[in-house]
């Protein structure tokens, strides 16, 4: 059983960053890359694992590239295995979901009490494929009550897991968009607001265990565990400056119980994710380039249409920021003790940073009463 996990490739179609659109990129990776990989790997199964669109949403024209794609890969007689993200609309994602079925196409936008599963056959017998959208514990308690303790997205998905009949002496595929514990969030992941603890919507590697692949959605940068047995392959782009312009696909190869071969096959984007940093005047002097572009000022800028005539040079232009120049005679910053140590000092931290202004007592009187209301919501 041969499958190319893609789960990063339609990941966020109709994303929008500085204004910029990247469809024409999507478009270009998904038709000029990854098709040409399907066409010489010849996989049965595409799987696609999570986060298809960026929004609940998405654009008619996003819609339409995704339809063309799968278009395409159904005239190659390739089935493909698709869940929401928390980035989709769930239903969304679900519709027509048993008449697509016969065509190929099968997915899980919303979890119902029971996980779908589907199953193929080659040579070495079935292939079992396990559908699990991103879950909330709220998701799983409508179905599964169940008591939760500091990690409850793992428990949640253990529940959900239990209920299941897996026989383990089958081959086993799940799709799942979750973070493992042991994954690094990339600057387009967040957190769950107001929780401490950094695993709380994590999950643990042990509740795979009963699966020969897994197939990660939800982490924007290549990682895997377990021998390759876990995977994120990652976004197929670089959404956020800090990203890495490597981007791969993972091939998998299922032969008998027990015997997997996994590679990540480089793809690369059409046009790459820039820093540059320096001088007004600095960056005025370095060639104008195509790729997306981040800029970090450093000094003053006096000139009151620099925003302008930098996007005028730098067409693909995704975002501006300053860098203060900082004095050893300038304490503000310069000990532990004025670093934030609380969520609403951290954002005031923030704010005045991106700003270059001190917050307004009326500022931060309105951003403790925001986290009042939360903390009675808890």
């Amino acid at each position: 059983m041969r499958e190319l996990e893609e789960e990063l490739s339609l990941r966020h179609l109709g994303k929008y960053l500085g204004g910029h659109s990247f469809l024409d990129d999507q478009k270009a990776i998904l038709f000029q890359q990854i098709l040409p990989i399907v066409d010489l790997k010849k996989p049965e199964a595409v799987l696609l694992s999570g986060d298809i669109y960026d929004t609940k949403a998405p654009s008619g024209e996003a819609m339409r590239l995704f339809d063309d794609f799968l278009v395409e890969l159904f005239h190659r007689n390739v089935h493909v295995f698709a869940i929401s993200g928390n980035h989709d609309s769930g239903i969304r994602i679900n519709l027509f979901h048993e008449l697509l079925s016969a065509s190929g196409y099968h997915t899980c936008g919303v979890y119902q009490g029971k996980v779908a599963s589907y199953t193929l056959e080659d040579e070495y017998g079935p292939v079992n494929f396990y559908l699990v959208p991103y879950l909330n514990p709220g998701d799983v308690r409508v179905y599964h009550p169940f008591e939760s303790g500091q990690r409850p997205f793992d428990d949640a998905l253990k529940e959900v897991l239990r209920n299941e009949e897996i026989d383990t002496s089958k081959r086993n595929v799940i799709l799942s968009h979750q973070m493992v514990i042991g994954s690094s969030r990339s600057e387009s992941n967040t957190c769950t607001v107001g929780q401490k603890d950094p695993e709380y919507d994590q999950v643990s590697l042990d509740t795979y265990r009963d699966f020969d692949y897994v197939a990660l959605g939800h982490i924007h940068k290549r990682m895997s565990f377990h021998g390759n047995k876990v995977v994120y392959p990652g976004a197929i782009l670089p959404y956020h400056n800090l990203e890495s312009n490597e981007r791969f696909v993972s091939y998998v190869e299922l032969r008998e119980k027990g015997n997997m071969t996994q590679e990540f096959i480089p793809i690369t984007p059409k046009r790459k994710m820039v820093n540059l940093k320096g001088s007004y005047s600095e960056i005025l002097q370095m060639e104008s380039i195509s790729d997306y572009v981040a800029i970090t000022l450093v000094g003053e800028v006096n000139d009151p249409q620099a925003s302008v005539i930098l996007a005028d040079k730098f067409p693909y232009l995704i975002s501006i920021s300053r860098e203060r120049e900082y004095h050893e005679e300038d304490t503000s910053f310069s000990s532990a003790a004025s670093l934030p140590k609380t969520p609403i000092e951290t954002i005031e931290y923030f704010l005045e940073s991106k700003t270059n202004h001190a917050l307004s007592q009326e500022d931060k009187d309105l951003i403790r009463e925001i986290f009042d209301e939360m903390e009675k919501d808890k």
